[in-house]
């Protein structure tokens, strides 16, 4: 049987595993286990949830004695179900699992960091005891997936990891329906009847998704946009950018589950990160046929680079990202949903994950 191990029951991994949960035969038949920390359970179980036994621990972001008790739960969880396969997503969960195999000898581990890493996120004192047990635990994982090229390299500088245990699936992203809100749709009509054109950042509103270099670019652009962030504030972040968050043309819209509506309503999606290892935002908004302007970030690259109607500028340039829409906006330049959806295929993700699941159980 085969087990499922979060380090996070939200954003991305979140994504990613009800993804997974969804589209692979392989966990659908086989998965009767899913570890969560506890205290993420916010819209954690729905439809895409096929397993029934989930499981809460108690999982702290930092390394601490409590790991050992979560360690030992897990273990525990583990041998009462008869679990010989585990995927870990996330660098908590990747410890966990390597960490079990030392007692489940038989356990084979799947080990996906999303982009994080204790010896990345881990810069101070412990930084290189931290390190030195990554590397040793890379011998007890019996294969690696990435989700992108990038999400490959910056880890593999750090941690040797044979070649053959290496595995790059990119995420996956399903086709949106045609159907738009119409409260939305009159909003931004509205909007354009006085002459406003309609930009939309998606996301989290935190640092390391760049909001601020939107509204430096607002600032110094003079042109006539309204600028809707949807997602939820980091409160701390948006205190510290109140000037530049209260210019009149930005709309601080809250999370919205709708954001394939502001994906096909609005001029220009803008995708300002500041480091991505995957990146859902431009792929979705792509696949809807928006147009993009995105900062040149290795991951946004290597999705989309090369489509039409998409435009990259430099990550920290705040004139550069207010050219880079004017560009945009006044390009003939139509998306092309249809040259980059296989490459983010739901079933070819699924079926990816299942060789990959069966190679390793046989």
């Amino acid at each position: 049987m085969m087990a499922l191990i979060l380090s996070a029951a939200e954003g991305g991994i979140r994504k990613h595993v009800f993804d997974l949960i969804a589209e692979s035969n392989f966990v659908k038949e086989n998965c009767n286990l899913v570890i969560y920390p506890e205290n993420q359970t916010d819209g954690l179980f729905d439809a895409a949830a096929r397993v029934h036994h989930w499981h809460g621990i108690r999982v702290e972001k930092s390394l601490g004695l409590r790991d050992i008790a979560a360690l030992l739960s897990i273990i525990k969880l583990l041998r009462a179900n008869s679990i010989t396969l585990v995927h870990a997503h996330g660098a908590k969960a990747g410890l966990y699992a390597r960490l079990a195999k030392l007692v489940l000898w038989k356990l084979q581990v799947v080990y996906s960091p999303h982009g994080g890493s204790f010896h990345s996120a881990n810069q101070g004192s412990l930084k290189f005891l931290i390190l030195g047990l990554e590397r040793f635990l890379a011998r007890l994982t019996s294969a690696f997936v990435f989700e992108s090229n990038f999400a490959k390299s910056i880890f593999s500088r750090a941690v040797d990891t044979e070649e053959k245990k290496i595995n790059i699936i990119a995420n996956c992203v399903e086709e949106k329906s045609d159907e738009v809100s119409i409260s939305l749709r009159d909003e931004f009509q509205r909007k354009r009847d006085q002459g406003f054109k309609i930009i939309t950042v998606v996301g989290r509103i935190r640092e390391i998704k760049g909001h601020d270099i939107v509204a430096k670019a607002l600032a110094q652009s003079g042109s006539s946009w309204i600028v809707y962030f949807v997602g939820n504030p980091d409160q701390d972040y948006v205190a510290k950018n109140t000037a530049l968050f209260n210019h009149p043309s930005i709309v601080m819209w809250g999370d919205d589950v709708d954001v394939n509506s502001f994906y096909r309503l609005s001029d220009v999606i803008v995708c300002p990160s500041r480091a991505e290892s995957f990146g859902y935002v431009p792929v979705e908004a792509y696949l809807c046929n928006a147009k993009i302007v995105a900062s040149d970030i290795p991951a946004f690259r290597e999705n989309l680079g090369g489509a039409p109607a998409v435009f990259f500028y430099d990550a920290e340039n705040a004139a550069d990202l207010a050219q880079k829409i004017s560009d945009c906006l006044a390009s003939s330049d139509t998306p092309s949903a249809d040259s980059v959806k296989n490459k983010f295929s739901p079933k070819i993700f699924g079926n990816k994950f299942d060789q990959l699941y069966r190679r390793l159980v046989n």
